[in-house]
Formats: structure tokens, C-alpha cells, sequence
């Protein structure tokens, strides 16, 4: 894979173990799978590669457009086809592969994901200052919560 191909993968990959981290503190314990979709679902390279920075498995949906099939079963539940949405849910979503973590890869991207955070505190107050320059951002509102880290 191309090295700048890669790094951008990598990239998306530290932002979200990043918000995973966040969503863990505030929930109080530790995710331990996911569930995936989305374009992006369908590369099981990326998949792999994300479950890898995330130290998480992840669970493919055989159907990855789930934004207009979830619509569609809250549809369907509502009008009666299913008793509720979780019986919508449990007889209709499929999982079609699931990507454990790669002990081999946990040292690699754990010192890289050091280097993302490291690289990301410090660059805070330049994406406050490109947000501020930035043109249709809402009026009052700073891209930095000095509040937080």
C-alpha cells in the first residue's frame, strides 16, 4: 500500500481509537467489540487496521449501508411488521466477518498513537486558529475546550 494511502488510514484510525478513549471514560468501562459500516466497512484491509490501532474487535454488518436500513426497520417496526425494534433488529442484521486485533501490531501503533497525541495537543491552538479564519463556521463557538486535556 502506498506510504501516503496508508497514513491517512492510520490517521482516521488514531482519531478514532482517540474518540473511543472518550466514549470509554465516560461510559466507565471498556468496549471490548464494535459493530462496523459504512464505505469504508468494505475494505477488510481498513477494518483490520482499525481494529489493530483500537486494540477492538470489530464486527462487519453484511449489509454496510445502514444509515437507509436502519431507517427502513425503524420504519417497518413502526408500522407493525416487527413487535419492536429489537426484534427488527435481531432478525435482520447480519454480521459477515469480524477483525480481531493483531497482537503483532500492538506495540507498532501504540507508540504511534503516543506520537498522534503528542502531535495533536500541540497543534490544538493552530486548528483553534485555522477555525477561527475559516469562513460559514458558527458565530461564537471555539474549535478548542480549553477546559479539556
Amino acid at each position: 500500500m502506498p506510504c501516503l494511502a496508508r497514513a491517512v488510514m492510520e490517521g482516521v484510525g488514531f482519531s478514532a481509537r482517540h474518540l473511543l478513549e472518550h466514549l470509554q471514560q465516560a461510559a466507565g468501562h471498556d468496549c471490548v467489540s464494535m459493530v462496523i459500516s459504512g464505505g469504508a466497512a468494505s475494505s477488510d484491509q481498513w477494518c483490520q487496521m482499525k481494529a489493530d490501532i483500537m486494540n477492538c474487535t470489530l464486527n462487519r454488518v453484511e449489509n454496510i449501508d445502514t444509515g437507509v436500513f436502519g431507517a427502513a426497520l425503524i420504519a417497518a417496526a413502526g408500522a407493525g411488521l416487527y413487535q419492536d425494534l429489537d426484534e427488527a433488529i435481531a432478525q435482520s442484521i447480519v454480521l459477515n466477518r469480524s477483525f480481531v486485533p493483531q497482537s503483532s501490531q500492538r506495540e507498532r501503533y501504540d507508540a504511534l498513537y503516543g506520537v498522534y497525541r503528542e502531535s495533536y495537543h500541540h497543534l490544538r491552538a493552530v486548528f483553534d486558529r485555522l477555525y477561527q479564519i475559516s469562513e460559514n463556521r458558527p458565530q461564537g463557538i471555539s474549535y478548542v475546550d480549553s477546559s479539556r486535556h
